[in-house]
């Protein structure tokens, strides 16, 4: 049975589900959720982000932002708390307002194809082994975000039929790199000579000097091995890096704080309207 994964749905153009306002001397409305009103685990918060436009001593018209963020450490569960004040002194007119916004639940199997990248990434970085079971495409596009973050590069997912052994380039520190990527259900089965070879020929045919194989297989072969580290290689200035499935895993971990969370792009697309 292929696991189930749980986690949060992208679905940030539409995660404006609650929203309730209040003008004209309303305060600001208390805390929505204590608890998750899915697993009833409480709800972790952290700080968000503020904003002030003008003075309050000096300026007739001040205003502040405040946005708070619930997060439930159980099952993802999350929502954000933005609360308006606009003041203006010369005219008496108070305004607050409050608005939630609230993530959507959503149940995956871990082969499905429409997983958000950021939810499988999280995911994973806490149950690795279940990488086996990642849709092929998918995975390719996992192992390109993955790349970008922990490089902090330039990346494009161009695998598809007959793509001549590239799955993903990058521009890591300014060199060109061709990658190619392998999902492979069972992690003991050692990744093949065939699957370097291609990448090789890929690399001389592009002219490329920088490559990289990467596989959810524990190990390369003996032969796969000497492949990569043929001395022959160096004629053509080819530097080959293998990666295996526990190499993987640990450059997820490493870059795991580049994944940005949904409400970390409404506090950026949020936090200066009002």
């Amino acid at each position: 049975m292929i696991p189930q994964i749980e986690g949060l749905q992208d679905v940030f153009a539409k995660g404006l589900v609650y929203t309730w306002n209040a003008f004209s001397g309303d305060i600001e409305m208390p805390v929505r959720f204590r608890n998750c009103p899915y697993c009833r685990d409480y709800l972790d918060e952290r700080p968000g982000a503020v904003k002030m436009e003008g003075d309050p001593q000096f300026d007739s018209r001040h205003i502040s932002i405040v946005l708070n963020r619930y997060v439930c450490e159980g099952c993802g569960w999350w929502y954000v708390k933005k609360f308006v004040n606009d003041k203006d002194c010369v005219c008496q007119n108070y305004s607050y307002g409050t608005t939630f916004y609230e993530g959507i639940i959503r149940y995956f199997n871990v082969s499905d194809i429409d997983i958000p990248v950021e939810t499988l990434r999280t995911h994973l970085s806490k149950y690795g082994d279940e990488v086996h079971h990642v849709n092929p495409i998918l995975f390719e596009k996992l192992v390109a975000s993955i790349i970008k973050d922990y490089f902090v590069c330039e990346v494009k997912h161009v695998g598809r039929s007959g793509d001549g052994g590239v799955d993903v380039y990058a521009v890591i520190s300014d060199e060109p790199c061709l990658i190619q990527v392998k999902r492979r259900r069972d992690a003991r089965k050692a990744e093949s000579v065939s699957t370097v070879r291609a990448l090789i020929g890929s690399l001389v045919c592009a002219n490329s000097a920088k490559g990289y194989v990467i596989t959810t297989a524990n190990d390369f072969s003996k032969h796969a091995k000497y492949a990569a580290n043929n001395p022959n290689l160096k004629r053509y200035g080819i530097e080959l890096t293998l990666v295996t499935k526990q190499d993987l895993l640990n450059m997820l971990n490493v870059s795991r704080d580049q994944i940005v969370s949904v409400w970390e792009r409404i506090e950026a697309d949020e936090k200066y309207s009002y």
